[in-house]
C-alpha cells in the first residue's frame, strides 16, 4: 500500500473517531449542547436582522436623495472655530460668519473690537 493511501486511511479513521466522540459528547450533555445551539441561532438571527435593517435604511436614504433630484451630495464637517462655542469665543468671532454657505461659514467674520 502506498504511503498516500495509508495516510488517507489513517485520516479517515481519526476523523470518524472525532465525529463519534463529538456525537457522544452531544448525547451526554444535552442541556449544554442545546443552550450552545440556541446561542448560535440567536446570534445568527440578530446579525441577519441588523444587516437587513441597515441595508433598508441605506436604500431608503438613497431613494430619498434621488427623489430630490440630487445626483451628487457634498457634506462638510463644521469646525468649532467657524461656528459658535468656546473655540469661537476665544477666537473673537463670536460664532458669526461674514458669508455663510448652506452648511458652513465660507469666511469667518473679523474679530470683534473691544
Amino acid at each position: 500500500m502506498s504511503p498516500l493511501k495509508r495516510l488517507g486511511l489513517v485520516w479517515r479513521r481519526e476523523f470518524a473517531e472525532n465525529v463519534w466522540m463529538a456525537l457522544e459528547t452531544l448525547r451526554s450533555h444535552k442541556v449544554r449542547s442545546g443552550l450552545t445551539i440556541l446561542g448560535v441561532v440567536i446570534a445568527v438571527v440578530t446579525l441577519v436582522g441588523v444587516v437587513g435593517i441597515l441595508m433598508g435604511v441605506d436604500r431608503n436614504i438613497k431613494q430619498e436623495m434621488q427623489s430630490f433630484g440630487v445626483r451628487n451630495a457634498f457634506f462638510y464637517h463644521l469646525t468649532s472655530a467657524s461656528t459658535s462655542g468656546r473655540a469661537a469665543r476665544k477666537s473673537g468671532s463670536g460664532g458669526r460668519c461674514a458669508t455663510r454657505t448652506m452648511w458652513r461659514c465660507a469666511t469667518p467674520a473679523p474679530p470683534a473690537r473691544t
